[in-house]
């Protein structure tokens, strides 16, 4: 397939994966109005539209030829940050119970003080 403007192929993509394109704007962390004057744009990042694309479950790679040679070129870098990412991986109820059972540990031995002083 040939290359395409890729504005309008992101623009089409959105539309037909039917999420609200505010809910793609907070997921990359642009704006809404960002998103729209991005459907102008002729030549758009490509790990933005990778981005999107993952979102909104889309493969951009058939209709945008740089995209298969840039993932070909970046896809040893994206595995080795992506094995480093799930190593450091901490979720945040692990992070939360750790913080409480810091400061559970914090008022027993506070309480223990006041109980040793009677």
């Amino acid at each position: 397939m040939k290359t395409q403007h890729h504005g309008e192929v992101l623009e089409q993509a959105i539309r037909q994966s039917a999420i609200p394109i505010s809910k793609i704007a907070r997921k990359t962390g642009y704006t809404r109005q960002h998103i729209y004057n991005l459907f102008q744009q002729k030549s758009i990042d490509l790990n933005l539209i990778l981005t999107i694309g993952e979102f909104i479950h889309h493969d951009f790679s058939d209709s945008i030829q740089t995209l298969k040679k840039y993932k070909q070129l970046h896809r040893a870098e994206f595995e080795a940050n992506t094995r480093e990412e799930a190593a450091t991986y901490q979720p945040d109820f692990e992070k939360k119970y750790y913080v409480l059972l810091e400061e559970h540990t914090q008022l027993l031995k506070k309480y223990n003080k006041l109980l040793t002083k009677k």
